[in-house]
């Protein structure tokens, strides 16, 4: 699996939640404020992470499985 992580922007975080949602993945939020959407569906070695972002404060840190994640917003997965 290759992850990036990088320092988001509010916005730019929440827009990547946004698209994730459209394309039909679940995001979950805790009470601490942080994201987290995981691929649960028929994967031979378990549960795959997709994206994780913790607030911090002047936006996110963020990972992103660019595996998963590739094409749905590329110039912010990819930044």
């Amino acid at each position: 699996m290759a992850f990036n992580v990088r320092l988001w922007s509010r916005p730019a975080t929440q827009e990547f939640i946004k698209r994730l949602r459209e394309a039909g993945w679940p995001v979950t939020r805790d009470p601490t404020g942080r994201y987290e959407c995981w691929h649960k569906e028929g994967m031979a070695g378990g549960d795959a992470l997709i994206f994780t972002a913790l607030p911090g404060r002047k936006g996110y840190l963020v990972r992103v499985n660019s595996d998963y994640c590739e094409g749905l917003n590329e110039d912010i997965a990819q930044a």
